[in-house]
């Protein structure tokens, strides 16, 4: 359960609201989710910041030093969802969206999944398999195609020594459950230079297309070069005006069905 939530100054009560969630070992204070905060509320919306269980000013779990992707943390986020909904949006689902990047896509994905009343979700950078995208493509330069073989008894040590499941759900696992009445609508960036999840943009792009009816891709951004070196998570910062369009086009889709243009 997220046990604490910063929600953005309210600019308009009746706004749409969107989850945004941050990534591995971040905060609702971290660089990578207060830039697109800013812009989304220069855009009109209202953004729900949660901290996932043992990140920033949550409590501690029964696991307070382990990362737990897909074991648990996609609770967090249909929490906070929920709580928007009941408490922001006059329980009216079709105004609270979800976002995230990295760590934070990737459990926003699976919420979405489980929660057949999302109505949009937008991925930045967004990991889809922590065994394939940390583990297996890391090492396939080295290790070729034995590279998914040689790597799974790492991987089960891994998870016997953390005593969780990291990959309990994925979002291959979840994202058609649900009898949806509306296709989710959904937008990703992810730079072209970032190789820690080229093979993450690859799987989710299959997977939406392979899902027609439960959702809709709007908006793609695969921006070019690094800020500082670093390639992951860093479009809102290098390229502020065009990430800033992309948010208005798709969440005016989201939220505004009439307003919905393909952006790529």
């Amino acid at each position: 359960m997220i046990q604490n939530a910063s929600n953005a100054s309210i600019i308009n009560p009746n706004a749409s609201i969107i989850v945004l969630t941050h990534g591995m070992s971040g905060s609702n204070i971290a660089m990578r989710v207060l830039v697109p905060a800013y812009m989304l509320q220069k855009l009109g919306y209202s953004v729900l910041l949660p901290d996932l269980r043992d990140h920033g000013l949550s409590g501690k779990s029964k696991n307070p030093d382990k990362e737990s992707w897909g074991a648990e943390y996609h609770l967090d986020v249909l929490g906070a969802w929920d709580w928007a909904v009941a408490y922001k949006a006059g329980n009216d689902a079709n105004k609270v969206g979800l976002m995230g990047n990295s760590m934070g896509g990737f459990v926003s994905a699976i919420a979405a999944g489980l929660e057949s009343k999302v109505p949009g979700l937008f991925l930045d950078g967004a990991v889809y398999d922590p065994y394939m995208e940390l583990l297996v493509d890391s090492l396939r330069p080295y290790l070729g195609p034995f590279a998914p073989v040689l790597t799974v008894p790492g991987w089960w040590l891994a998870e016997k020594i953390l005593g969780i499941s990291l990959r309990h759900q994925l979002p291959e696992k979840v994202e058609a459950l649900g009898t949806r009445t509306q296709k989710c609508q959904v937008g990703m960036v992810y730079g072209k230079e970032d190789s820690l999840v080229q093979g993450a943009k690859k799987r989710y792009t299959d997977l939406f297309a392979n899902n027609p009816a439960a959702a809709q891709r709007t908006v793609t951004f695969w921006p070019d070069g690094k800020c500082h070196g670093d390639a992951h998570v860093m479009a809102s910062i290098q390229y502020p005006d065009e990430y800033e369009k992309k948010l208005d086009a798709f969440w005016s889709c989201v939220f505004n069905a009439t307003k919905c243009v393909a952006v790529v």
